[in-house]
């Protein structure tokens, strides 16, 4: 804290915000670099993905080619040597692709172990040419020939069983399991077929390929309970509707029929020694029997229109799968692309805003400085408006006390001059006694004249004395609520009868409370000016001035001051105690109600408000507390 002391305000702040900066850039690093990571992943598995359906449509053909392949052998030649040709010629534009793709994909920068599984599938393809040749000259055997289609197939299927694994997204792997379970399940669907064609295509077969055929249905059926399990319901009313089609019921049928034939023959030695029969190298020969033996030809085609409408449930996930990917990485890249912004304005933000935070210091600096001047400004308006006030009551105080002594000297002039008619008279011989009580009796009725004259000036000297010294004094004192009220309304007498102004004061005569007068007085004075200024004109007649002081049941005073003046509007109202607000163009500074409102709030701890309506006069209600509320007097 020390060394923070030594800073100013903005340097302070660099040094405070130098560290969250620092962590903000190592997190924007460390999370940059997650999200590229992960738009790469994504960007991988939609590539596999794309290769994948690929793979599925060559694994597709290679399935058919594998079941003709295996019914060509099995008739040595005689049968489907046309067909094979014309898939050969199916299975290569396919394969051809796959090969271009997988050398394309090897040559990525992937894990060691799936190069090496690129590169045996690579190589395994490249044998298709030999095995085909082999096959066609009747120089392979069955069962070799169609483990290397199926060796074959399962490396493709190795290649997609990576995909799952690769994301993070459960719907994406829950998907690909799903595609997977369905893949391995038709590939034992193709590898039966294949099976049962070359049993179906031979007069003799040995009991192993019975078995295999067995065995291949248990697979299938194992992975299309696994595919149920986890597909969606959509999927599965497409593999519902495949599984019970017509095709479905002949493959089935044919397929049982397949499985009796072992038991017929040797029923006890194929229950009692399975295993055994399984791991010998030359078995004895199953004839089949029956009288309605399928034809090779149905089995291979009902096979081949079930395999394909497997197919079809098949290429409706891998468009799925390929959108899903194809949209996660999109969400992946915007994703990065948001994280990338967000960061890049959060540092942008961190050195903005001490920027941002030094032009607003200089700005509060500024603004105080202007604040200040205007409080000062609006203070010497204040007072001026108080001396303009105090001015305006000495000029009404001078044309009212010049009419007393106007009089009184008048008639101290009368006296002297009949004092020098008595005197003459006197000094005479003989006097008429006529002209003597004459001159008597206007001296007495001058002198009475004077006498009241100079009391009335001397009144409005006192009252005067008592006003002026009030509202230039802040000293709090006891003071008689309806003599300060008096004093204001005979002070401001002359100002009243020119506009023929009336006032009606209701007081109590012994309401004693315990503030500074002067500021009541004050208040009182500007309000009774304001309605002179303001409320009144040659169109108002019987013009009324209503004052009325009551105390509250909660020992506070009230002063209730009315009007029937012409009133104000209701945004005027809203507006009657800011300051420099008037609703005259000429006359008038602004002040007045605003200095009303400070010396009812501020200085006489209380509140002011204000009814009015045009034609309606105004309202002014005024609610302060007396000393035993306040306890003003205990600490004066």
């Amino acid at each position: 804290m020390k060394l923070l002391d030594k800073f100013q305000n903005t340097n302070r702040l660099y040094v405070i915000l130098l560290f969250p900066i620092i962590g903000i850039l190592l997190f924007a690093a460390i999370g940059i670099k997650d999200k590229v990571h992960f738009v790469g992943e994504m960007k991988q598995i939609e590539q596999l993905t794309k290769l994948t359906t690929q793979i599925t449509a060559l694994v597709h053909e290679t399935q058919i080619e594998r079941g003709k392949t295996s019914v060509y052998l099995y008739s040595q030649g005689r049968s489907f040597s046309d067909e094979l040709l014309a898939q050969y010629q199916k299975t290569d534009k396919l394969r051809d692709n796959v090969s271009r793709l997988l050398i394309a994909f090897n040559d990525q920068d992937n894990e060691n172990n799936f190069q090496n599984l690129l590169k045996s599938v690579i190589n395994a393809l490249e044998r298709i040419s030999v095995v085909r040749q082999d096959a066609l000259a009747l120089n392979i055997p069955m069962l070799v020939a169609i483990d290397y289609y199926s060796d074959l197939n399962a490396k493709f299927l190795k290649i997609i069983s990576v995909l799952p694994s690769l994301s993070d997204d459960s719907s994406i792997s829950r998907l690909s399991n799903v595609y997977l379970n369905l893949l391995k399940g038709k590939e034992k669907a193709g590898l039966e077929r294949a099976i049962i064609s070359g049993i179906l295509s031979a007069s003799n077969t040995s009991p192993n390929l019975y078995l295999q055929a067995i065995s291949l249905s248990a697979q299938q059926q194992m992975y299309f309970d696994s595919f149920s399990l986890s597909a969606l319901p959509k999927y599965i009313t497409l593999f519902k509707k495949a599984e019970s089609s017509d095709d479905s019921q002949q493959v089935a049928a044919i397929r049982q029929y397949v499985h009796q034939q072992v038991f017929q023959n040797k029923p006890q030695e194929v229950i009692n020694n399975l295993h055994a029969l399984t791991a010998k190298s030359k078995l004895e020969s199953i004839i089949l029997s029956g009288e309605l033996q399928p034809n090779i030809s149905q089995w291979f085609t009902h096979s081949t229109n079930r395999i394909n409408a497997l197919k079809r449930v098949e290429d409706s996930i891998a468009v799925d799968l390929l959108t899903q990917t194809q949209q996660a990485k999109f969400d992946a890249f915007y994703s990065l692309v948001f994280y990338s912004m967000l960061v890049i304005m959060a540092i942008v933000m961190a050195f903005v805003i001490p920027v941002i935070f030094k032009k607003l210091q200089r700005s509060r600096k500024k603004l105080d400085k202007n604040i200040n001047e205007l409080n000062l400004t609006r203070d010497e308006l204040v007072q001026s408006e108080k001396i303009g006030s105090l001015g305006r009551m000495v000029a009404g105080f001078a044309h009212e006390v010049n009419t007393p002594i106007g009089i009184a000297v008048g008639s101290v002039s009368q006296i002297q001059q009949s004092s020098a008619c008595l005197s003459t008279l006197l000094k005479q011989d003989e006097v008429d006694e006529q002209d003597l009580l004459e001159n008597i009796n206007t001296i007495t009725t001058v002198s009475m004249l004077a006498i009241s004259n100079l009391n009335r000036a001397a009144r409005l000297v006192q009252s005067f004395k008592r006003t002026s010294v009030d509202q230039l004094s802040e000293q709090a004192r006891h003071y008689n609520v309806k003599e300060v009220l008096d004093d204001v309304i005979f002070t401001l007498n002359s100002k009243l009868i020119i506009k023929a102004i009336k006032v009606a004061l209701s007081c109590p005569t012994g309401f004693t409370v315990f503030g500074q007068p002067g500021r009541f007085d004050q208040l009182v004075t500007n309000l009774i000016i304001n309605s002179i200024a303001h409320a009144f004109d040659d169109s108002i007649s019987d013009a009324l001035i209503s004052i009325a002081v009551t105390r509250t049941a909660d020992n506070l005073i009230c002063l209730s001051y009315t009007d029937n003046g012409k009133g104000m509007e209701a945004s005027a109202v809203d507006k009657i105690f800011e300051p420099f607000f008037t609703t005259s163009r000429n006359d008038g500074t602004g002040l007045g109600m605003y200095i009303c409102h400070c010396i009812a709030v501020d200085d006489m701890h209380g509140h002011i408000r204000c009814e009015s309506s045009l034609g309606n006069g105004i309202l002014f209600e005024i609610i302060f507390p007396c000393q035993e509320v306040m306890g003003l007097e205990n600490e004066s």
